[in-house]
């Protein structure tokens, strides 16, 4: 049997992407004050991300509460910045670009893309100004 060495993250208290473009660089904050870095490619963050949200998800779906313990965190993603553009497989491409300058990207299947915007009274001059 495999045994894994599990170290239990306080905190991260910041990231860059290497001079060489090829990998996100992150700090992490033990419990203690063991202080790890960790260079993750560039082609895995997405990954990561998509992990992060599922924890996130199994763990409210587990009865949870998630939403207290990340009332200070940066779980809610503030966005300053939204763009809809139609693709040529009528698809949507939605990104949605963060008050820290990061953007995330969703492709959206036609039906989603519809029924997502279609505007009401209170969204409509959000919907044509693209600001949220």
């Amino acid at each position: 049997m495999l045994t894994l060495k599990r170290v239990l993250i306080d905190r991260i208290p910041g990231g860059i992407v290497a001079a060489d473009g090829e990998l996100c660089v992150m700090r992490f904050k033990g419990r203690g004050e063991e202080t790890m870095t960790f260079g993750i490619p560039l082609s895995e963050v997405a990954k990561l991300v998509e992990l992060c949200a599922l924890a996130l998800t199994e763990a409210a779906r587990k009865g949870h509460d998630v939403d207290a313990k990340l009332l200070d965190s940066l779980c809610r993603f503030k966005v300053g910045l939204w763009k809809r553009v139609p693709a040529n497989n009528g698809k949507t491409n939605l990104t949605l670009t963060l008050e820290s300058g990061g953007v995330l990207a969703f492709e959206l299947p036609a039906r989603m893309a519809v029924s997502a915007f279609i505007p009401t009274r209170d969204s409509a001059s959000i919907l044509e100004a693209g600001i949220h």
